[in-house]
């Protein structure tokens, strides 16, 4: 957004991914890892926001029958780090040093019912068909291997409301309550993953 659109215009590029037969185009509904091209009033958007491209981009291709994927990571989001620095994931000790967590979201913490709405707010604004969800880790992002976690407060509590044990904060696949804790970690994945799409599904259910 913002940019001049160089080479071809959108009219010709959709003409073109037409032509070759493409039939999912998968583009980005943010700049930035969180920055909407949509008029949020989850996030602040891009300054650019009534750039049409975008917009314009989706009702062409459409037109072609060509469907389109928000890209979307779904646990980095850096702008919400702003606001909500208390819904960050906490690593857990693996040996290595430290490192500053740049926005990646504890799914147990109140971003479980932020991030369907702002999924939702998504499709509201812009003509996509779904998304294409990366980096649905429960840890780090941009140093490999990833940081594991989670040991937040919000894990806390609830793992010790479910499983009565005191959460690790350290890596140890020696201990057994170590390997309860991951598969516990798991189960809360895959139940926030269904809690997340169910609830969009509710508003979007196409």
């Amino acid at each position: 957004p913002g940019e001049p659109f160089r080479d071809m215009s959108v009219d010709k590029y959709v003409e073109f991914i037409d032509e070759v037969g493409l039939e999912v185009s998968i583009v980005s509904g943010e700049t930035n890892r969180g920055t909407p091209r949509f008029r949020s009033k989850m996030i602040p958007p891009h300054p650019n926001v009534d750039n049409d491209l975008l917009p314009k981009f989706l009702e062409r291709a459409h037109q072609k029958g060509i469907i389109v994927l928000s890209y979307y990571s779904f646990m980095y989001n850096k702008p919400l780090k702003n606001t909500h620095k208390e819904w960050l994931m906490e690593f857990l000790d693996d040996g290595r040093p430290p490192i500053e967590n740049l926005g990646w979201f504890c799914f147990n913490s109140p971003f479980r019912d932020w991030l369907p709405q702002y999924l939702i707010e998504f499709l509201d604004n812009l003509d996509m068909d779904g998304f294409y969800f990366d980096d649905s880790n429960w840890g780090s992002h941009e140093d490999y291997p990833y940081y594991p976690s989670c040991c937040c407060e919000y894990c806390e509590k609830l793992f010790l409301d479910e499983t009565g044990l005191t959460i690790p904060r350290k890596v140890d696949f020696d201990s057994i309550d170590f390997k309860r804790f991951v598969n516990w970690r798991y189960d809360k994945l895959k139940d926030a993953l269904h809690h997340i799409f169910g609830k969009v599904k509710e508003r979007h259910p196409d």
